[in-house]
C-alpha cells in the first residue's frame, strides 16, 4: 500500500478554524462597521474565513462517532449554544443590533445530535427528523419580518451548515460500509483495516466529495430560488477550499488539554466582544 503523509490532527483542525474564523470576524465585525466592506482586504478575510464552517463541521462528526458518552458532548454543545444565545441577546437589547445573524452553537448541536439518531437501530433514526425540523422552521420562519423566531437560536449556517454535517457522516457511513463488506468478501480483519493509512485517505476522500457536493447542491438552490440562499452561496462557496486541508487529516486527536476543550467554547464570544468593542473604541477615537 502506498505510504501517506498526514499532518493535521483534531487538534490541528480546530486551531486553523479558530483562527480563521476571528480573521473572518475581523473583517465582518471590526472593517465593516468601519466603512470598510467591499475592499480588497475585507473581502479577503471574508475569504479566509470560509475555511472555518467545514472544519468545525467535519470536527462536529467525528466527535458524535468517537465519543463514549455522546450525551455529555451534547451537553456541553446545549450550554454552549444557550450561553452564546444569552450574551447575543443581551448584546442586542445592550447595542441595538445584531453583531452577527445566529449562533453557531445551533448549527453545531442540531447537526450533531441528528448524526448521533442516524446511527441508532431500527426506527430509532427516525429520531433525526426532530433536529431537522428544528433547522427548517428556524430557516423560515427567521425571515418573518414580525421576528417570530428569535434570532439568537437561530442557526448561523441555517440548512447548508446542517446539510454539510449530514453529508460529512453520510461518507463517512459510505465508506465504512463498503469497507466492512469488502473486508469480509476478501476475510480481511476490519478492525486491522481502519488502522491503515488507506481507509484513512478514503474517509477523507469521501469527506472532501461531501463538502464539494453539498457546495453545489446549494448553489444551484440559490440560482433557482434567491429566497433560500441564506449564506450568500457565491462567496460561501470557496469553502471547498477546505478539503486541501480534511484530506490530510489524520484522525487522531493530537494535543487535548482541557483548558483548549473548554476554552474553544468561551472563545467565541469572548473574541466577538472584543473586535466589535474594538470598532466601536476606532469609530470613537
Amino acid at each position: 500500500m502506498k505510504k501517506r503523509r498526514f499532518i493535521f490532527s483534531s487538534f490541528s483542525l480546530k486551531l486553523i478554524a479558530l483562527i480563521t474564523m476571528t480573521i473572518d470576524h475581523i473583517g465582518a465585525i471590526l472593517l465593516y462597521n468601519l466603512g470598510y466592506a467591499n475592499t480588497f482586504i475585507y473581502i479577503f478575510l471574508r475569504f479566509i474565513g470560509r475555511f472555518a464552517l467545514p472544519l468545525f463541521a467535519f470536527m462536529i462528526v467525528e466527535g458524535v462517532i468517537h465519543t463514549k458518552k455522546p450525551w455529555r458532548y451534547f451537553l456541553r454543545l446545549a450550554g454552549a449554544a444557550f450561553f452564546i444565545g444569552l450574551v447575543l441577546f443581551l448584546g442586542n437589547l445592550w447595542l441595538g443590533e445584531q453583531v452577527v445573524s445566529g449562533n453557531i452553537f445551533v448549527d453545531l448541536l442540531m447537526g450533531g445530535l441528528a448524526v448521533y439518531f442516524l446511527r441508532l437501530k431500527g426506527e430509532k433514526k427516525l429520531l433525526a427528523l426532530l433536529p431537522t425540523a428544528y433547522i427548517v422552521v428556524a430557516a423560515i420562519f427567521s425571515k418573518d419580518p414580525y421576528g417570530w423566531f428569535p434570532f439568537f437560536m437561530t442557526p448561523d449556517y441555517h440548512m447548508y451548515g446542517f446539510t454539510m454535517i449530514v453529508g460529512y457522516y453520510l461518507g463517512y457511513l459510505f465508506i465504512t460500509e463498503s469497507a466492512k463488506k469488502q473486508c469480509l468478501a476478501y476475510a480481511i480483519d476490519f478492525d486491522g483495516y481502519k488502522l491503515t493509512d488507506e481507509f484513512r485517505y478514503s474517509l477523507n476522500v469521501a469527506a472532501s466529495i461531501s463538502l464539494l457536493t453539498v457546495n453545489i447542491i446549494w448553489y444551484i438552490i440559490a440560482k433557482v430560488n434567491p429566497e433560500w440562499d441564506f449564506v450568500s452561496m457565491w462567496f460561501q462557496s470557496f469553502s471547498i477550499l477546505a478539503a486541501f486541508i480534511l484530506i490530510y487529516y489524520n484522525g487522531k486527536r493530537g494535543y487535548d488539554a482541557a483548558w483548549f476543550r473548554y476554552g474553544a467554547y468561551v472563545y467565541y464570544p469572548v473574541h466577538l466582544a472584543i473586535i466589535y468593542a474594538l470598532s466601536l473604541l476606532i469609530a470613537y477615537l
